[in-house]
């Protein structure tokens, strides 16, 4: 698959997870709060546009170059290709977790990280807020992380699908049942 490819469906994905968070927060919303769309929309697209130039394919770029090579964990162990996904999306989690922890214990994190904890409401749409800065910053931890996992193409491609798909969740004013 290119990357042309895999961008348009990494693009699609995001389009798709958008509009399932979106619409599980309109039919039920937990507190019905408005949402900063404006001021987090801009930002997502200032955010969009900084990595896009710095770095809009990497991930995949970094995966493909160590499967070329061998480098990584899983291009030396003897995995299957669904075990390969599983391993990659648990593990670029984990990444995930402690990058989010370090943000809110560093003070230079910390003082981007602010501009996503700053919105005054709680929307789908405080999941695309976030500082460029922020967001170039990690982008050397999880090119790391993909680099020595040896993580496949198609996981981390499967990775940022679902990350995006929670994130958005995890933000939503959406009305969860108790149990």
């Amino acid at each position: 698959m290119t990357e042309a490819e895999l961008q348009t469906l990494r693009a699609a994905g995001f389009v798709v997870a958008a509009l399932v968070a979106v619409l599980a927060q309109r039919l039920s919303p937990h507190r019905g709060l408005r949402g900063s769309w404006q001021v987090n929309g801009g930002l997502w697209l200032i955010d969009t546009a900084a990595v896009g130039l710095v770095c809009g394919a990497c991930g995949f770029t970094v995966a493909a170059w160590a499967s070329r090579n061998g480098f990584g964990v899983l291009n030396e162990a003897p995995v299957s290709p669904w075990t390969a996904i599983a391993l990659t999306v648990v593990l670029l989690d984990l990444v995930s977790y402690a990058w989010h922890w370090a943000n809110h214990r560093v003070p230079l994190l910390w003082r981007l990280h602010q501009v996503h904890h700053s919105d005054p409401s709680f929307s789908v749409s405080t999941g695309v807020r976030f500082h460029p800065g922020e967001l170039l910053l990690s982008l050397p931890v999880r090119l790391a992380a993909v680099v020595l996992i040896g993580a496949p193409v198609g996981a981390v491609l499967v990775f940022e699908i679902a990350f995006t798909f929670a994130n958005l969740i995890e933000h939503g004013d959406i009305n969860l049942p108790s149990r």
